[in-house]
């Protein structure tokens, strides 16, 4: 009996089932558990022989990128007492700068300067070639942790990482660099780092027809790439919907404001994906990511009809009318036909003003004109 070498051999009805039910369990797995199988599937002297005999190879991801900039985020948040989501808010200038420096500097100088050996600011700004105002921004910066504790570990001179305390796993951090938003691998998803596997099949042909390779070992085998290649389905799915998110939400992940948010439904990236719009949905359960401004945000918040979006730019309307009836430029408060002219006038949106009356009363809690003007104008 001939043994099929390859897992692309035609399947039969059945299997192709049994396959889809395995990869959607797959798929639903939680981060944490997916992580450990692929330690049990690495962890088979199978896979270890077919990595040594580089039948099969990591092909890393064109846009994720390794290095310390990671390592240095992960370094702050163990600051004990310090709240570095609320502080990259009030000062993302100088959590740039200070990301900058660090990455110029090496984890091992930075580490150095942060337990006060070594390197002054004034050296700092001039091996780095600060300007007077990045110097004063990186100084205010540092400043605000001299109460803390060292960042780093002393006995190992290597990056203390303190799991994240949110239900959600952390797949990935987009940086800011220089206006161009780089994708680091999470605390939960370091396989980003590595990429998906490879399997060079026609060396492994040649292998079984030179004989290297025994009856018994290659059915476990040909099992054992069944499963990368769900692995890689997994892993490349994940990765393709950060970096569409990364493309597709770039002026929100930059700037922070949820304004900038553009419409993106799971089912249109499911479309660009080429995927099953459940695929999408299992692949951002419980994930997140850490945006420029240090935030935590599930994977699925960023995925919306664009209600998000009218909803602060009605408020915005909404809170220039108040402002307007204090200044008399408005004699009474818009009505939801004046708050659909304006966000046409304003922002190029258009929406019914029935649209407009529902977000309002039900989503925004914010009563008609008529009721507004007794309570702006007495």
């Amino acid at each position: 009996m001939e043994i099929g070498y390859r897992t692309d051999t035609r399947p039969s009805p059945r299997t192709k089932l049994m396959g889809r039910i395995k990869l959607g369990n797959l798929f639903s797995l939680p981060e944490k558990e997916f992580v450990e199988y692929i330690k049990q599937i690495e962890e088979q002297e199978e896979f270890k022989e077919l990595l040594n005999r580089r039948i099969v190879k990591y092909r890393k991801f064109s846009n994720v990128r390794v290095g310390r900039s990671t390592q240095f985020k992960e370094g702050l948040n163990s600051a004990k007492d310090f709240d570095l989501e609320e502080l990259a808010e009030r000062d993302p200038k100088g959590w740039q700068t200070v990301k900058e420096v660090a990455i110029k500097l090496g984890e091992e100088r930075f580490s150095d300067f942060l337990k006060g050996n070594e390197l002054s600011i004034r050296e700092i700004a001039e091996e780095c070639d600060l300007s007077l105002e990045e110097a004063e921004i990186f100084t205010n910066f540092i400043n605000r942790f001299q109460t803390h504790q060292v960042f780093f570990d002393p006995a190992t001179s290597s990056v203390k990482s303190v799991p994240s305390t949110s239900h959600f796993s952390r797949v990935a951090y987009i940086e800011d660099q220089g206006g161009e938003l780089l994708i680091f691998p999470g605390d939960d998803s370091q396989y980003l780092e590595r990429g998906k596997y490879i399997i060079d099949y026609n060396h492994w042909e040649t292998l079984i027809e030179n004989g290297e390779m025994p009856l018994n070992k290659i059915k476990k085998i040909l099992s054992l790439f069944r499963k990368l290649n769900m692995i890689n389905h997994r892993i490349t799915t994940l990765y393709r919907i950060i970096h569409q998110i990364k493309e597709k939400q770039s002026s929100f992940l930059i700037s922070g404001n949820p304004k900038d948010k553009v419409p993106l439904t799971q089912r249109q990236m499911a479309r660009a994906l080429k995927v099953d719009p459940s695929t999408i949905s299992r692949s951002v359960a419980n994930k997140s990511m850490i945006t420029p401004q240090g935030k935590e945000i599930p994977l699925k918040d960023f995925f919306s009809n664009g209600k998000e979006k009218i909803n602060a730019l009605i408020m915005d309307i909404l809170k220039e009318e108040k402002k307007e009836l204090k200044e008399k430029a408005l004699s009474n408060p818009l009505s939801d036909k004046q708050i659909k002219d304006r966000l046409e006038k304003n922002y190029g949106i258009h929406i019914a003003r029935r649209t407009i009356t529902k977000y309002r009363k039900e989503i925004l809690g914010i009563p008609s004109s008529r009721k507004r003007k007794r309570l702006y104008i007495t």
